[in-house]
């Protein structure tokens, strides 16, 4: 049998329409939908990562994210929207529903990382003005490297994010001035606070300075972005029933207090650490020193791991469940107005389905 290109496209769209649902009319059940999820919800540490990615389905759109941390170091989706773009818009109305659902923003002291998206630093400044918000270094050495070229000026970058104290961020800063000006310029350009370790608050119990939380949440639902929107946000509401579950379930044969993933952090730095050398203060009290820096040392560093990283806190975290929800003939009725698909404006050309990496991106991140 011979058949057209164009032939074999309208099959493949037809039995996709029949496996998947009619893209434009998903739009009109979303408002049941939304309603099915908030009557089965029963509700969601402090590093909170924020993203959007594009959609590549027919009637394009992006999700925007807020991802954190589990106990064990993993990544734990909290909230997820869909919108038609990634603007200012958008980011306020996903971060203010996100602030009304979780409630005590204030009293949880959350810190938010991002990749600096303008949308979302207007929405910031604008909902949570107090608020600690950390830049992703890589998206600044992403932006820094397009007039800022060489391996020593990229060494000199992470240098100067990865020190732990003012004085040594300031020494660092003063090193890249001496090799160029300009590309210290750029970066004294933006506040310390947000993309240097030495200048980072206590309030979140991490340091992390790249936004890897929302790259992973991204890689993980790859597969479904180019599908119908309720096909799609089922499928994410299905994979994280199963991952929660497989969680909750997994900790159990877990022996230690704290978590495995923090276990080996520890085991790391234990061996890291075999070089420094120690003096004696007090009973189990230290001042160590790795001819770079010197710190105060108190008794075993599985005394000092923080209460979020151990195996009481992640069952808490993980004992809730994500309810089932019936199949579209018992949704409840909203009786508001359908809403409609967004307007499409066809490319000239077939759009990317994959993002296009930077030249020194490794293939396998």
């Amino acid at each position: 049998m011979d058949l057209s290109i164009n032939q074999v496209y309208r099959a493949k769209r037809k039995a996709r329409e029949f496996i998947l649902g009619d893209e434009r009319l998903q739009y009109g059940k979303l408002r049941n939908y939304v309603e099915m999820i908030r009557v089965t919800d029963v509700g969601s540490k402090a590093l909170v990562g924020l993203d959007g990615c594009h959609l590549k389905g027919k009637f394009g759109g992006h999700i925007l994210s807020a991802i954190v941390r589990d106990g064990n170091d993993n990544i734990f989706p909290v909230a997820l929207g869909a919108v038609e773009q990634e603007n200012k818009d958008s980011w306020v109305w996903f971060l203010q529903t996100f602030a009304d659902d979780i409630e005590r923003l204030d009293e949880l002291s959350l810190v938010f990382i991002s990749n600096r998206q303008k949308g979302l630093i207007l929405a910031m400044e604008m909902l949570f003005p107090t608020v600690e918000h950390r830049f992703c270094v890589k998206h600044i050495y992403s932006n820094f490297k397009l007039n800022f070229k060489g391996l020593e000026l990229k060494a000199a970058l992470w240098r100067c994010a990865t020190t732990t104290t003012v004085r040594e961020f300031e020494k660092r800063m003063q090193d890249l001035k001496d090799l160029d000006k300009e590309a210290w310029e750029y970066l004294a350009d933006i506040q310390p606070t947000q993309w240097t370790k030495s200048h980072f608050t206590p309030k979140a119990i991490i340091d992390c300075y790249v936004n890897n939380l929302s790259e992973s949440f991204n890689s993980m639902i790859l597969e479904v972005r180019d599908k119908p929107i309720i096909a799609m946000l089922e499928w994410i509401r299905v994979r994280l029933m199963t991952r929660m579950y497989r969680k909750r379930t997994g900790i159990e044969n877990f022996t230690s207090d704290i978590c495995p993933n923090i276990v080996q952090k520890l085991e790391q730095l234990k061996f890291d650490s075999k070089s420094f050398s120690t003096v004696p203060s007090g009973c189990f009290i230290y001042e160590v020193d790795n001819k770079y820096e010197r710190h105060v040392n108190l008794e075993r560093l599985e005394d000092y791991v923080h209460s979020c990283y151990r195996k009481d806190a992640y069952v808490v975290a993980y004992k809730e469940m994500i309810i089932l929800l019936p199949s579209q003939d018992e949704w409840i009725e909203t009786n508001q107005p359908a809403l409609v698909a967004p307007i499409v404006y066809k490319p000239l050309s077939r759009p990317p389905m994959k993002r296009k990496k930077d030249a020194d991106e490794p293939n396998n991140p």
